[in-house]
């Protein structure tokens, strides 16, 4: 959230001191710049998602595979005593 704010606050006040230097067209090169730098973070925060939920899935078969185990346990104890 910091993180947004701070980049928002940039967004102007940049511009702002870009046409007050007489830089403006390096300007260009800036917003390039942060539009790359803006997709290349959203693709990551999408990487993210898609590891996260492979977790919970991978957590869930886990918790799947584990009752499974302890079923077969009781299955043979019962073999074993019968």
């Amino acid at each position: 959230m910091v993180t947004l704010l701070c980049l928002g606050l940039l967004g102007l006040v940049v511009p702002v001191l870009f046409k007050l230097s007489g830089l403006e067209p390096q300007m260009e090169i800036v917003v390039n710049a942060t539009r790359g730098l803006r997709a290349g973070l959203e693709k990551q925060h999408q990487q993210i998602q898609r590891i996260a939920a492979e977790s919970a899935r991978l957590e869930t078969l886990m918790d799947h595979i584990n009752s499974t185990a302890r079923a077969l346990q009781r299955v043979e104890a019962a073999l074993t005593l019968g």
